[in-house]
């Protein structure tokens, strides 16, 4: 087959649950579930950090927001650490950008030759960036050599304005859609504060899903442009989110915080020797997909991916052992660390751990750390939360902390 090609399609703020092919009956993503059917989706696919700048840092340098200084949204990326543009481009390869970068304080033309800067509203901006990298696979010769395309698309994250500006509906077309108006979270106290009050947080909800249908229509035109291109016997398609959204559960609206919703992302890969309708439970991380990428590609690693591995084994087979954990970091004033098995999560922080039966509670609503019947596994939790802090790099901790900055969890930047 030679060096193949690789288009990495990405969206904001999308959880896993959002799609119809997921269980949301309130949507109708025709295109992603499409794409899901074609290849493999995986099923426990977690956000190295649930924030935009971390999350999309983690992709493209293989490290973790411990590693990479990039903790929090204000946070500068570690100058001396490669990206997946630069490494790549040295080495043959064609790296090409179009959309949303928000990797800080490293010029996205640096590393990637720019098609199209994106900007931050996606009704505006996505239908442009997807329309660039059509253009792209048309015109592109394969006598030209290998490419790696990357399309940054934002929605549904324009449902950050939509909470800022707390309006009952976007064109105050609340009547028009009031039949249709999604029912209240799982976990959610109408009683406690919050920036959206009960009787707007329906309408939120409905608008999330439009903007879910909205970024569906442009992952079918750049999907479509790669099966209509001379590209497509020879090319990857791996779609992820960058992490969740919480929709109002738990009483949080956005992201930042270690809750299942806002951790859990979409992942699904398409591409030459991948089962079309396969499914992995492996928990895969967002640091993950740097290491594929350049497995797929025949490169070696950058320097210090300890922790990142290859999904290229599980794409083709045979079977290989895989990690029985994962750990997701965020920032709320200090620094929390998520260790995800396939049944329980721990989040740990300087004030204590909290511990949740994912298979018995699956809204995470009933702490068991302090339960005896729990202590082997609240113990195995730390373990590997111990194998995971010798296997890192971390960066220099700034003199005043890592939350100088605090948190909002309601606000982006």
């Amino acid at each position: 087959m030679g060096t193949p090609n690789l288009v990495f399609i990405h969206v904001d703020q999308l959880y896993h649950g959002a799609l119809q092919c997921e269980g949301n009956p309130r949507v109708r993503t025709p295109h992603l579930d499409a794409l899901r059917a074609q290849g493999i989706r995986f099923t426990s696919s977690f956000s190295t950090n649930p924030v935009c700048c971390p999350a999309r840092t983690s992709w493209y340098t293989g490290r973790m927001s411990r590693e990479t200084g990039v903790l929090d949204n204000g946070y500068p990326l570690q100058k001396d650490i490669p990206d997946l543009g630069q490494w790549l481009g040295g080495r043959g390869i064609e790296c090409v950008y179009a959309g949303k970068w928000h990797v800080p304080h490293r010029e996205v033309q640096r590393s990637f030759r720019l098609l199209h800067p994106g900007f931050g509203v996606g009704e505006l901006a996505d239908a442009q960036v997807a329309r660039v990298a059509e253009a792209y696979l048309q015109d592109r010769s394969p006598a030209a050599g290998p490419f790696f395309l990357n399309v940054g698309l934002l929605n549904p994250h324009d449902i950050c304005f939509w909470s800022h500006a707390r309006n009952p509906a976007k064109y105050e077309a609340a009547a028009d859609v009031a039949g249709q108006i999604p029912p209240m979270p799982a976990v959610y106290d109408p009683s406690l504060p919050m920036p959206l009050g009960p009787e707007h947080l329906g309408y939120y909800r409905y608008s999330y899903d439009r903007m879910v249908e909205m970024v569906d229509r442009e992952v079918g035109r750049v999907v479509r442009a790669v099966r209509q291109s001379p590209h497509r016997e020879n090319t990857y398609l791996i779609f992820s989110s960058d992490h969740g959204q919480m929709n109002g559960e738990h009483n949080h609206y956005t992201k930042g915080v270690p809750w299942e919703e806002a951790i859990r992302v979409p992942l699904f890969i398409v591409g030459p020797g991948i089962a079309p309708g396969s499914t992995s439970d492996h928990l895969v991380s967002g640091v993950d997909l740097a290491a594929t990428i350049l497995d797929l590609f025949g490169a070696p690693a950058m320097p210090d991916m300890n922790y990142a591995r290859s999904l290229r084994p599980i794409l083709h087979g045979p079977p290989v052992a895989w990690r029985p954990w994962n750990v997701t970091e965020c920032l709320i004033h200090e620094v929390m660390t998520v260790v995800r098995t396939a049944t329980h999560k721990s989040v740990h922080q300087r004030r204590g751990v909290a511990l949740y039966d994912l298979a018995k509670d699956a809204h995470e609503s009933r702490d068991l750390a302090s339960e005896t019947a729990y202590a082997g596994i609240l113990a195995e939790h730390r373990r590997h939360l111990a194998e995971y802090l010798a296997m890192i790099k971390p960066c220099p901790e700034p003199e005043e902390g890592w939350g100088r900055f605090g948190k909002n969890l309601e606000k982006e930047e």
